[in-house]
C-alpha cells in the first residue's frame, strides 16, 4: 500500500508497488484524490527493477478559494509601549561614558568584576565570566552580589555564597569568588543639538526627535501589518479546509529540533540539559514549535492553491516588488512572487475592519500616520 512523503508543503514523493508507467500514474490519480491533491505540473516517474516505481511530484490542495471573497479580518491593535523620550534615553546611556574612579564602590557606580562560581568546591562548566560590568544598586539575578560590591575597589577580591539562576546547577548553592577589575562612574551626554549630530545627520535635536518618531511609527506600522496578514492567511486557510499533514509537521519539528541542539552543542550544552536547567518541559516546547510549523506550513499551502488559481504560478526566488510583505508564517519563500503576489491578491479579497468594526483600506492599513508615538 502507497503512503504520501510530504517533501515540502508543495512537493511529495510516493513509492508505486508496480513498474508500469500508465499504472503507476493512475495509482498516483487515486492517491492524490484520497488526499484532496491536484497535480501542478507532469509527475517525475523513476521505474526500478525490483518492480517498484517512485514518483516526485509538485502539488497543491485540490481546494478552490473563490468563498474568501468577502472573508471578515478584525485589526487586532498591537500593543507598543515604546516612546520617542524612552529611545532617546536608550541612546544616551549607549553614548555613555565611563569614567575610572580611584575609590571603593558606592551606590550606582559602574563596576567591572572577573566571576568565577564553584559547587561543592568544584569548578561548574560555563561557571566563569570576565569583564562584566554592573551597575551597583541597580539589582543582580545572583543575589548578594549588589551587597558584596559596595565598599570594594579596584584589585580587590572576595568570595559570597549565592544560589545559581541558570544553567545545569540552577537552584544550587554556589561560591562565587569576585574581582573588582573597575570602578567606574557613568556620565550620559547631554540632550542638546551636538548630541543629535553624534547620532546622525542632524542639525538640531528637534529634527532627531521627529526622525525617531517617523522611524517608531513605520516600524510600528509594519509590525501591525504583517500581524494582518498572519491573521487573515490562517482564517482563510481554516476557512477553505487546509490543513497541515502531520507527517511532514513532524519531519519539520524533528529538522528544527536537531538545529536547535547543534546550535547548543556548539556551546557545550545539550537540549536536555539546557530545557532541564530552566525548567521546561520538552513536550511544552514540542507543542508551541508544532503548532508554528503547522501555520506556517498551512500558510504555504493557501497561498500555493491561490497563484494556481490566478495563474501566478512564476519561479521560486524571484523578488515580489509589488504587494504586501509576506507574514512570518506564510513560509521561508514566502518573498517569491508567486507567493507574493497570492498574498497580495488574498488581501484585496478579504474585509479589514477595526476593533470598532469600521473597514480599513490597505492603504490605511499601510498609513504610518495611525501608529503616531508619543514623546
Amino acid at each position: 500500500m502507497s503512503t504520501i512523503e510530504w517533501l515540502s508543503a508543495r512537493a511529495i514523493r510516493v513509492v508505486v508497488p508496480c513498474s508500469d508507467p500508465e499504472a503507476i500514474r493512475a495509482h498516483l490519480s487515486d492517491l492524490l484524490g484520497t488526499h484532496r491533491l491536484t497535480l501542478c505540473r507532469p509527475p517525475d516517474i523513476h521505474v526500478h527493477e525490483a518492480g517498484q516505481g517512485a514518483v516526485t511530484a509538485e502539488v497543491r490542495m485540490a481546494v478552490t478559494v473563490t468563498e474568501l471573497t468577502g472573508l471578515e479580518v478584525t485589526v487586532d491593535a498591537v500593543p507598543d509601549d515604546r516612546t520617542v523620550e524612552g529611545y532617546l534615553a536608550h541612546l544616551r546611556e549607549h553614548a555613555a561614558i565611563l569614567t575610572p574612579l580611584d575609590r571603593a564602590a558606592r551606590s550606582g557606580d559602574f563596576v567591572t568584576v572577573d566571576l568565577h562560581a564553584t559547587v561543592g568546591g568544584r569548578d561548574i562548566e560555563r561557571g566563569e565570566w570576565r569583564g562584566v560590568v554592573h551597575e551597583v544598586g541597580a539589582g543582580h539575578a545572583l543575589e548578594g552580589l549588589d551587597d558584596t560590591l559596595l565598599g570594594m575597589s579596584a584589585g580587590e577580591a572576595t568570595t559570597f555564597t549565592t544560589t545559581l539562576v541558570g544553567g545545569r546547577y540552577r537552584g544550587q548553592a554556589a561560591e562565587l569568588a569576585v574581582t573588582v577589575t573597575q570602578v567606574s562612574s557613568r556620565t550620559l551626554p547631554e540632550l542638546n543639538d551636538a548630541f543629535a549630530g553624534v547620532m546622525g545627520d542632524f542639525q538640531t535635536l528637534d529634527e532627531l526627535r521627529s526622525a525617531l518618531a517617523r522611524r517608531l511609527a513605520a516600524r510600528a506600522a509594519a509590525r501591525h501589518r504583517a500581524a494582518t496578514y498572519d491573521k487573515a492567511v490562517a482564517l482563510a486557510a481554516a476557512r477553505a479546509g487546509i490543513t497541515a499533514p502531520d507527517d511532514l509537521v513532524q519531519r519539520l519539528l524533528d529538522e528544527q529540533k536537531r538545529h536547535i541542539s547543534h546550535s547548543l552543542g556548539a556551546l557545550g550544552v545539550a537540549l536536555e540539559d539546557y530545557l532541564a536547567a530552566e525548567d521546561i518541559a520538552e513536550d511544552d516546547v514540542d507543542a508551541v514549535l508544532r503548532a508554528a510549523i503547522a501555520r506556517r506550513t498551512e500558510a504555504e499551502m493557501l497561498l500555493d492553491v491561490i497563484a494556481a488559481e490566478q495563474g501566478f504560478d512564476g519561479p521560486f526566488g524571484e523578488s515580489a516588488e509589488s504587494g504586501p510583505e509576506a507574514p512570518s508564517a506564510a513560509s521561508a519563500e514566502a518573498g517569491s512572487a508567486r507567493r507574493g503576489r497570492a498574498l497580495a491578491h488574498l488581501m484585496n479579497m478579504v474585509v479589514l475592519k477595526d476593533g470598532r468594526g469600521d473597514v480599513l483600506s490597505a492603504e490605511q492599513l499601510a498609513d504610518a500616520g495611525r501608529y503616531a508615538v508619543a514623546g
